[in-house]
């Protein structure tokens, strides 16, 4: 099943433990996948990227129609994002928490994963009982979506560095 990577999938890489300078194979693997088509991104997790102002909103800027080319404004994903919408709502989470969430690209990440039938990749982990931040993998499981982190992508995928 193809992937669907989040902003954070390339923010952490960038500044930890793959930076752009460091490893430069992950990046050079990260593209090769988007070739195959094993993994995309959208267009709003490119321009929350692209606004960075660093260098990966650089490497980003030359990769739009490589990874970030999955829209996310179709009426499906629209329907799919008002959902999260009320399941939040319904969660109990507060009413700012709620509109950060629906503000940023996580939502349509989710939407766009649940009607294409991708899995989401992201490093962030269920919020379990606390409601202080709507998470990626809370809102794919409501929407019976699969989720992964990236270490989890990559040894499906079976990156290797050497």
């Amino acid at each position: 099943m193809p992937r669907l990577l989040d902003t954070n999938v390339f923010i952490t890489a960038k500044n930890s433990y793959y930076g752009l300078d460091l490893v430069p194979a992950f990046w050079s693997w990260i593209e090769e996948q988007a070739e195959t088509g094993e993994i995309a991104s959208t267009d709003m997790v490119y321009d929350e990227i692209r606004d960075g102002g660093d260098e990966l909103a650089e490497w980003v800027k030359g990769r739009r129609e490589l990874i970030f080319h999955l829209d996310s404004s179709s009426a499906t994903v629209a329907g799919h994002v008002a959902r999260l919408g009320t399941w939040a709502a319904d969660a109990g989470y507060r009413e700012h928490v709620i509109e950060d969430f629906m503000d940023c690209a996580d939502p349509f990440l989710v939407g766009v994963a649940a009607e294409l039938g991708m899995t989401v990749v992201t490093q962030e982990t269920p919020a379990g009982a606390k409601r202080k931040k709507v998470k990626v993998p809370d809102a794919c499981a409501h929407l019976r979506v699969a989720c992964e982190d990236t270490f989890e992508m990559m040894r499906q995928l079976g990156a290797l560095f050497r």
